[in-house]
């Protein structure tokens, strides 16, 4: 069923007035006045249409109204919206696992310069990676605790070696790793951090702050087609990089 025909508060609020007048006329219109059971039948048919539109509206399923929620998980995505619609908090929260989630965390983009340099995100961000890089020189398996940084813009890389050395003091245990990438190569910016995958895919030759932004579900078709994506991109530019 088409979001046009859902039911807004406004057409709630009349349908409430109508069903209340109809109730008013049926119980206080006295039976003994001119031409009261015509009045009263009128009312009558018109809380009838009420209650037969409420009635197929919410039970038959012809008319069922769409579970975009649903919808949009069967599509591989919790979420679809622009960058900055997400929040402050959202993006906050993507990084809760980043301290705890043995898998690699992976940070893509053009420069990723609010992950640095807003303290809205730099903050909890330098906390997460402190905890992380400890828990990664605590770890005999090299596998785990991986964080993979990719940049494409020079000053940025620059900036984010700036941020970075204080975390690993020197220490590559710490297992993070910073990837320059070659100007113009990366399609979108992605942040993977435990179950949490949110992709920004870059519009209008990437001049727009605003972006559109997917919030892709775990295990999804979708989240494996971009796992497999960027992991490809990931393991080109470390060959470039060490090259």
């Amino acid at each position: 069923m088409n979001d046009n025909y859902q039911f807004t508060y406004q057409s709630k609020v009349i349908i409430l007035l109508t069903v209340a007048s109809c109730l008013l006329v049926l119980v206080l219109y006295p039976p003994s006045w001119w031409q009261s059971d015509t009045i009263r039948g009128f009312f009558a048919s018109i809380l009838a249409t009420v209650a037969s539109l409420f009635l197929f509206y919410y039970v038959d399923p012809r008319t069922k109204r769409p579970d975009h929620e649903a919808e949009l998980r069967n599509a591989g995505f919790i979420s679809v919206s622009t960058n900055r619609s997400f929040g402050p908090g959202y993006w906050i929260d993507l990084l809760s696992a980043l301290p705890t989630s043995e898998e690699e965390a992976i940070f893509v983009g053009k420069r990723l310069t609010d992950w640095r340099e807003a303290p809205t995100y730099s903050v909890p961000l330098k906390a997460a990676l402190i905890e992380r890089s400890k828990r990664a020189r605590e770890c005999a398996a090299i596998g785990k605790y991986r964080t993979t940084i990719i940049v494409e813009d020079p000053d940025s890389y620059s900036r984010w070696e700036r941020f970075i050395n204080p975390i690993l003091n020197g220490d590559t245990n710490g297992r993070i790793k910073l990837v320059k990438a070659p100007v113009d190569s990366i399609d979108y910016a992605i942040t993977i951090c435990g179950k949490r995958m949110t992709v920004v895919h870059y519009v209008a030759g990437r001049t727009t702050p605003d972006n559109p932004t997917l919030d892709v579900l775990f295990g999804s078709s979708v989240w494996n087609l971009y796992i497999t994506d960027i992991a490809d991109t990931r393991d080109w530019l470390l060959s470039l990089n060490e090259a």
